[in-house]
């Protein structure tokens, strides 16, 4: 289903009219912008069986798309605090106050027992909203450096989470990463099991960028699954049996992180927890110029996967790299282990369980 189509489908529901009828423990999570800031907060929704569940974001953001029905979404204004010059400097402060307005009004109505956000600049407003009410709130830091949109919501939280134990945010619990059931429920790829197996992908939508440093020469030792994200399929790539491609994957992506030996991948923090969780070798290629060099200076500090510069990189010394390491069994297993321990298991767990304390 298409951007424009699930936007339809949300806006036919009845959001309004419903919202304020139910009468049981009731949480509010809020985020956006991207999956990194939405994704933990699914996580923990799935140990929150008996809430009922309200998640507040942007209307045109990523995270109406990943949000599933069973949660309510309630669709608010998103401004945005810029760091460089723009014209939207002039009409920013007047959405950002429009929504705070908003996010009082349907918290006044609501009455939540609990805020919980993890960070993005539409939480923002939210969690100051929540704080008037007298609500309380989480505000959960899932990178390693804390950006504006937390430090502006930091001072009024109840409680502070972190998902990584470099992350210098005074106060907050390092926690780990809440992450989804990775357990696969799919048998969707072909893999041929005398060949060990590589999994590439860039991010939710893929990434052009390392698309073009993959070769089917790879696939001379491994399996090969390939997602590229719509319409980024590289020149570079030719047929080849054990090389699988796919523009997505939803379900099956489970199954792909199950069945990998070598990882590559992003540096998103959403993506380091699951590897975490799985303990799985990786080689990384952060986003250039982006706040995920951070989180992989993190990575190389605790010899936790192998992170290469894509900027310097080429696909011949990508496709010999990940040959080395599909060779030494040993190496494997100590970024797996590695990882994992950047990364406390059960986080979602311990945030469901502060979410429920603040409850009581």
């Amino acid at each position: 289903m298409n951007h424009e189509l699930r936007i339809k489908e949300h806006e036919s529901r009845n959001y309004d009219n419903s919202l304020f009828l139910i009468h049981d423990s009731k949480i509010v999570l809020t985020g956006g912008g991207t999956a990194g800031s939405v994704t933990p907060l699914l996580a923990v929704a799935e140990h929150l069986p008996k809430q009922q569940l309200f998640f507040f974001g942007s209307r045109r953001g990523i995270e109406r798309q990943l949000i599933p029905p069973i949660i309510r979404y309630q669709p608010i204004l998103a401004g945005k605090f810029r760091r460089y010059w723009s014209w939207r400097h002039l009409s920013d402060p007047i959405i950002i106050l429009a929504a705070f307005w908003q996010s009082l009004y349907l918290l006044l109505k609501l009455r939540p027992q609990v805020v919980v956000s993890a960070g993005s600049f539409v939480s923002v407003p939210v969690v100051w909203a929540a704080w008037c009410c007298g609500i309380p709130t989480i505000v959960h830091q899932p990178d390693v450096t804390v950006g504006l949109a937390v430090r502006l919501m930091a001072p009024f939280a109840s409680r502070l989470t972190k998902a990584l134990v470099d992350t210098h945010l005074r106060g907050a619990d390092w926690i780990g990463n809440p992450v989804r059931n990775l357990t696969p429920t799919t048998q969707q790829l072909i893999i041929d099991a005398s060949y060990p197996t590589v999994f590439i992908f860039g991010g939710s939508t893929g990434a052009q960028g390392l698309n073009t440093l993959v070769t089917t020469a790879i696939c001379a030792e491994a399996n090969v699954i390939h997602v590229t994200g719509k319409n980024k399929l590289p020149k570079t790539i030719s047929p080849h049996p054990r090389y699988q491609q796919f523009e997505l994957l939803a379900e099956p992506m489970k199954e792909a992180l199950h069945q990998a030996d070598v990882i590559v991948c992003r540096a998103g923090i959403g993506t380091l927890a699951e590897l975490g969780a799985l303990a799985k070798a990786a080689i990384i290629i952060p986003l250039p110029h982006s706040h995920q060099e951070k989180n992989a200076a993190l990575l190389i500090k605790h010899q936790a996967a192998i992170v290469l510069d894509q900027t310097k990189l080429t696909p011949e010394q990508l496709t010999r790299l990940i040959q080395d390491v599909l060779h030494d069994a040993s190496r494997r297993s100590q970024l797996g282990q590695a990882i994992q321990q950047l990364f406390p298991p059960a986080a979602a767990n311990t945030l469901a369980d502060y979410i429920v304390q603040l409850t009581q």
